[in-house]
């Protein structure tokens, strides 16, 4: 009998685990737990009546679990949704009257697609954020909507009354933008007033998609319009179906003109019309990563100021750009393209003299310099036109592999300026291959296989 009931124990453990489970319900948390969360400054969106159910609206629970954490500087939580949160206005990350700064986390759960979906009207900020200092986003996922046009998932400001909004970090945060036209992920400095700055922010393998399939007229991944925003990074990440992956230029209403001093490093794309807008004199790093299936990488806009542009150790491969250029550069800027892979992949010809097209400015007043230096395109030789109005350009080649059929076969040959100067220290170069140094004598360029600059003098 003994023996029985030994065997016969696991049958019933089962039966009561089958048959004997409550499935967990949504339902607001007790007061023991909700004091013990407080106790620990963990401010949890259940406990202040967000259901996560997709119909109800969540709005007003999120903002009252905010405003708590804000008055303890602790951490909101969002757990997962069993189905999703409903969100239908801006959320308010501001400081409490007669303050200026505010201190919170925010750490967030839950499938991308349904862990908060905006279904408000137009014209609007999810999450806005003002005066937040030294704070960790984590896990924030949001989805907008189809037809809802003119969001910001996040937009970070100053005003005159905060302080700066800086020292932030996203992390493993999401936005998918819709179908709405002029949405944007992240906007930065819109207003920027008081003379704060928005600064020292990264984001840490984020993204925004937009329309997936299609890509919607000014849906932007990351805006900045602040004239103090600056010194901000990414880590990895990804954008895919955008209008512009990432620009400084101000829409209408911005209080000034975007900062640079921006520093990307793996960011990634696919299918996006324009990876980087510049309209500012600051500098960028774009190091790391692979961009795909895009129409543009790099438009520079019309100005006489000189951006410092570093691009390395990046590859973009199958774009096909409706007018041949790949990088459009209206300023007399530094930029340089280090071991830099370029690949036309399915595009049916070699990119042309059209892939880097610098303009500058116009008025002439500026010097512009493209290095490129090492690494592989499908294009022809030479790959870029200069000097088509004023603005006097000089260019520099450097052991740049031709690639036919994906392979290096030979080295690019153009090493030269399009525009003779008349310096005392260094040397001119006055067409392809051929250079005079300042006492009159000539030399031909060559590289050899090892892509190594040999210079022979002309008798």
């Amino acid at each position: 009998m003994k023996k029985q009931i030994l065997l016969l124990a696991p049958l019933l453990f089962l039966v009561l685990n089958t048959f004997g489970q409550v499935k967990p319900k949504t339902t607001k948390p007790s007061a023991a737990r909700t004091a013990a969360t407080n106790e620990m400054k963990i401010f949890s969106v259940l406990d202040y009546g967000a259901l996560g159910d997709g119909n109800h609206d969540d709005t007003e629970a999120f903002q009252a679990a905010i405003n708590a954490c804000k008055q303890a500087k602790g951490t909101l939580l969002i757990p997962a949704a069993n189905v999703y949160y409903k969100i239908k206005n801006t959320l308010r990350i501001v400081p409490e009257p007669g303050q200026n700064e505010v201190y919170m986390d925010i750490e967030a759960h839950g499938d991308p697609r349904y862990q908060i979906v905006y279904s408000g009207p137009d014209d609007k900020a999810i999450f806005y954020i003002k005066g937040l200092r030294f704070a960790r986003i984590s896990g924030v996922k949001v989805r907008v909507e189809s037809g809802i046009k003119n969001l910001q998932v996040f937009d970070l400001d100053t005003d005159s009354p905060s302080y700066s909004t800086s020292h932030i970090t996203f992390k493993d945060c999401h936005a998918t933008l819709g179908n709405g036209v002029n949405s944007v992920g992240w906007r930065m400095g819109h207003v920027s007033g008081g003379g704060a700055d928005i600064s020292n922010l990264q984001w840490e393998n984020c993204s925004v998609w937009g329309n997936h399939g299609s890509v919607v007229s000014g849906q932007i991944g990351w805006l900045i319009e602040g004239p103090n925003t600056l010194q901000n990074t990414w880590i990895g990440g990804f954008g895919a179906y955008l209008d512009k992956l990432f620009s400084n230029v101000s829409r209408a209403g911005a209080s000034g003109t975007g900062n640079g001093a921006v520093y990307f490093y793996g960011l990634g794309s696919s299918h996006n019309n324009v990876e980087y807008e510049i309209n500012n004199s600051q500098s960028y790093v774009i190091s790391g990563g692979r961009y795909e299936t895009g129409k543009r990488f790099m438009t520079v806009t019309n100005s006489n100021d000189a951006p410092s542009i570093m691009i390395s150790g990046i590859e973009i491969n199958d774009f096909d750009p409706q007018d041949d250029i790949l990088f459009y550069i209206d300023r007399p800027c530094s930029i340089i393209l280090q071991n830099v892979n370029i690949l036309k992949s399915n595009r049916a010809a070699a990119y042309n003299s059209s892939m880097i097209t610098c303009y500058g400015g116009g008025e002439g007043t500026g010097k512009g310099t493209l290095i490129v230096d090492g690494g592989s395109f499908e294009a022809s030789d030479p790959f870029y036109r200069i000097n088509l109005n004023a603005t006097e350009w000089n260019v520099f080649i450097r052991g740049v592999g031709r690639l036919a059929g994906n392979v290096r076969s030979n080295f690019m040959s153009t090493i030269s300026t399009g525009k003779t100067t008349t310096s005392d220290n260094v040397d001119i170069y006055v067409s392809p291959n051929i250079y005079v140094s300042p006492n009159g004598t000539k030399f031909r360029i060559t590289v050899n296989d090892a892509g190594e600059v040999i210079s022979t003098r002309i008798p």
